[in-house]
C-alpha cells in the first residue's frame, strides 16, 4: 500500500464550547429510549420504507443491539418503537445493511472487549424473529470499532468494510456473500478506528474509503483510493490531524463550493 499526503480537502476540527449554551440558545432534547446502558453511536436508514429516518445502535454496557422506527411527526417527541435484534457483549457499533440484496435491511454489529467479533442480525420473514450469527473469519479476530456496507470489488454485491483498534489492528474488508468461505482482506494498519465513510473523494466514479484513526503511529484523517482494477493497490492519502486525537468525522459541502469538506471532532 502506497501512501501520499494531500491538501485538496478542507478539514474543519470541531471543539466543544468552553461554556454551555443557555436554554434559549440550545436545542431541546427528547428521549428516544432509556431502557439500556451505553448507546454507542447512532446510524440512520429507512428500515421500513416509509421515507422516514430510522435509527440503529449498540448499547455497549447493556449488551443489546436495537433499532428504532421513526413514529412520524406527531409522535416523534415520545419514545420510539424499539426492536431488539440481538444480545451480544460489548457492541461498539451497529449499522443497517442489505447483505443479500433482497431489499430487506439486516443489522451488523461490531464488538470490542473480550468479544472481538462482528455479528449479523437477520429477521425470519415467516416468524418475525431475529437471529444472531458471528462472521466466521472475523470472530475473535480484533476489537472491532466500526463497519460500513460497500461494494468494494465492483461485483454488484454488498461487502463489509471494517476497522478495529489495539495491537495489530487493521482496516479491511470481507465479501458480504458466502461468509463461511470468505477471507479478510487487509487494506491498512490502524491504531483506533473511529469513523469509516464510503465516498467518492476524487470524483472518478468509484467509492473510496474515508476514515479517522484516533491513536498510534497511523493516527489522523485518511482515505484509501479505489484502484482502477479489483486487483489494484489502494493508495492511502492523508488529509490531516496526524498530531491530534481525532474522533468521529462527517462529510458535507460546508462552504457551498461544490466540493466535499470534512468535519472532525478532536479530543483534548
Amino acid at each position: 500500500m502506497r501512501t501520499t499526503s494531500i491538501a485538496g480537502c478542507f478539514l474543519l476540527f470541531v471543539w466543544s464550547l468552553a461554556a454551555p449554551l443557555s436554554a434559549q440558545e440550545g436545542w431541546k432534547r427528547w428521549t428516544i429510549d432509556n431502557t439500556s446502558r451505553g448507546a454507542d453511536g447512532i446510524r440512520v436508514a429507512d428500515f421500513n420504507g416509509d421515507g422516514r429516518p430510522d435509527l440503529v445502535t449498540g448499547w455497549e454496557e447493556g449488551g443489546q443491539v436495537a433499532f428504532y422506527l421513526h413514529p412520524g411527526p406527531k409522535a416523534v417527541k415520545h419514545l420510539w418503537p424499539k426492536t431488539v435484534v440481538g444480545n451480544v457483549k460489548s457492541p461498539e457499533d451497529a449499522v443497517f445493511v442489505d447483505i443479500n440484496g433482497d431489499g430487506q435491511l439486516e443489522v451488523l454489529s461490531c464488538c470490542e472487549g473480550k468479544n472481538r467479533s462482528i455479528f449479523l442480525h437477520q429477521r425470519n420473514d415467516a416468524t418475525g424473529e431475529w437471529s444472531t450469527s458471528a462472521i466466521p473469519s472475523l470472530q475473535n479476530k480484533a476489537m472491532w470499532m466500526f463497519a460500513v456496507p460497500m461494494d468494494v470489488n465492483d461485483d454488484g454485491k454488498i461487502d463489509i468494510v471494517a476497522g478495529a483498534k489495539g495491537t495489530g489492528a487493521e482496516l479491511g474488508w470481507i465479501e458480504g456473500t458466502n461468509w463461511a468461505e470468505s477471507k479478510w482482506h487487509t487494506l491498512s494498519p490502524v491504531g483506533w478506528v473511529m469513523s469509516i465513510e464510503a465516498v467518492d473523494m476524487n470524483g472518478d466514479g468509484h467509492l473510496d474509503i474515508l476514515f479517522s484513526d484516533r491513536k498510534g503511529n497511523h493516527r489522523g484523517i485518511h482515505w484509501l483510493e479505489h484502484p482502477e482494477s479489483t486487483k489494484g493497490e489502494w493508495i492511502k492519502h492523508t488529509v490531516g490531524g496526524t498530531d491530534l486525537e481525532v474522533m468521529f468525522l462527517s462529510k458535507g459541502d460546508i462552504n457551498h463550493d461544490g466540493t466535499t469538506d470534512l468535519a472532525c471532532a478532536v479530543k483534548g
